[in-house]
C-alpha cells in the first residue's frame, strides 16, 4: 500500500488481488507502458479497517508511506515501508482480541528436539522453550498456544500443521536461524545472563528468528520485548488437541466459539488482561498441590474478606 496524498494506492498485480479480495473498484493508471498499470486505492483514514480485513484472509501488508511534504519534493516523493503488517504481528486494536493473546511463534526443529519461541507484539510477552519428542508433541503444543502465524524454515514438519490449524504461515530463510547470530541476537536484545546453559541451542534459533521477524516487520524498536521468560511447561498439565477441543474448554466444537464453552460460562472478567490471564489457567491446568492451594488460598481471602474485595 503505497500513501499517495488522501489515499493508499496498490498496482499490478497486489491491485487485481486487493480488487478481488476486498470487491473494489479495479482502475488504470498511465505509467509508460503499453497498457494502463491496474490500480485500486483506500482513502487513508480508513486504511486500518481494509489491512485488517486483508490480514484475515492471509495476506501481508507493507505499509509504504511518505517521507517528505509533496508541496515541498522536487521530483518524486520520497518513500518507504515503514511496517509490515501479518496475523502475528498486528498491533491495532481493531485486528485484536481483546480477551487473546496474538501470538506469534517460531520453531526450530533438530530430529525429535525442537525450539519454541512466541512473542505477543502488543503486550511485549516473549517466552521460550524446548520439547522432546517434537514429531508427535508439536502439535498438541501448538494447540496449546494458539499462535496466529508461524514462522519457520522447515515447511515439510510444519505447513501441514498450520493448514489444519488454520495458523498462517510463514516461510524463513535457514539463515535466519543460523545459531551464532541469533545467539548474540538475544544477548543484545534482553542482556548478557539472557542464554544459560540449560536453553537448548534449538530454543536459542527459534527465538534468534523470532526477532529478526519482529525488526524486519516493525521497522522499529522493540525495547517494550525487554524480558525473555522460559515457559514453565513442567508445571502444567498438557492437555492434548483432542482432549481440549472434546472438553470445550475455551471453544465449542460446533462453531470453535467462545460462547458455550467453559470460559464462555465462568469468564466474568473485567479486563483484557484478566481474561487472557484466566484462559491461559483453564488450559494449563496446575500440577503442583502447592501451588494449586496458593490459588485457592488467594480466592478464599478475597471471599471471606469483602472489604478489601472491595478496595
Amino acid at each position: 500500500m503505497f500513501r499517495v496524498g488522501d489515499f493508499y494506492e496498490m498496482f499490478f498485480d497486489d491491485a487485481v488481488t486487493v480488487s478481488r479480495e476486498l470487491e473494489l473498484t479495479l482502475t488504470g493508471k498511465d505509467c509508460g507502458l503499453e497498457e494502463r498499470a491496474p490500480m485500486c486505492g483506500v482513502p487513508y483514514h480508513a486504511v486500518d479497517t481494509y489491512i485488517a480485513r486483508l490480514v484475515k484472509k492471509g495476506h501481508r501488508v507493507a505499509i509504504c508511506e511518505q517521507l517528505t511534504d509533496p508541496a515541498l519534493s522536487k521530483g518524486l516523493v520520497e518513500r518507504d515501508i515503514i511496517r509490515i503488517v501479518t496475523a502475528g504481528t498486528a498491533t491495532q486494536q481493531n485486528m485484536l482480541e481483546e480477551k487473546n493473546p496474538n501470538y506469534l511463534l517460531s520453531v526450530c526443529i533438530n530430529r525429535k528436539k525442537a525450539g519454541l519461541a512466541f512473542c505477543d507484539v502488543s503486550t511485549g510477552e516473549f517466552f521460550v522453550y524446548g520439547i522432546e519428542n517434537a514429531d508427535i508433541a508439536l502439535s498438541d503444543e501448538l494447540s496449546r498456544i494458539g499462535p496466529k502465524e508461524l514462522i519457520s524454515f522447515q515447511p515439510e514438519n510444519t505447513k501441514q500443521l498450520c493448514d489444519r490449524m488454520q495458523i498462517a504461515f510463514t516461510r524463513r530463510d535457514e539463515a535466519c536461524y543460523d545459531y551464532k547470530t541469533c545467539h548474540k541476537r538475544l544477548l543484545k536484545q534482553f542482556g548478557p545472563d539472557s542464554v544459560d546453559g540449560t536453553f537448548l541451542r534449538e530454543t536459542v534459533q527459534a527465538a534468534g528468528a523470532l526477532l529478526e521477524y519482529l525488526e524486519d516487520t516493525q521497522k522499529s524498536s522493540l525495547v517494550h520485548i525487554s524480558r525473555m521468560s522460559v515457559f514453565p511447561s513442567s508445571r502444567y498439565m498438557l492437555l492434548d488437541r483432542t482432549a481440549a477441543t472434546n472438553l470445550e474448554l475455551t471453544r465449542t466444537i460446533r462453531d470453535a466459539g467462545r460462547k458455550g464453552s467453559l470460559l464462555g460460562v465462568i469468564d466474568k472478567t473485567r479486563t483484557a488482561m484478566g481474561g487472557r490471564l484466566m484462559k491461559s489457567w483453564i488450559e494449563e491446568p496446575l500440577k503442583d498441590a502447592d501451588a494449586i492451594n496458593a490459588r485457592l488460598d488467594a480466592v478464599d481471602r478475597f471471599v471471606k474478606e469483602p472489604a478489601l474485595l472491595e478496595n
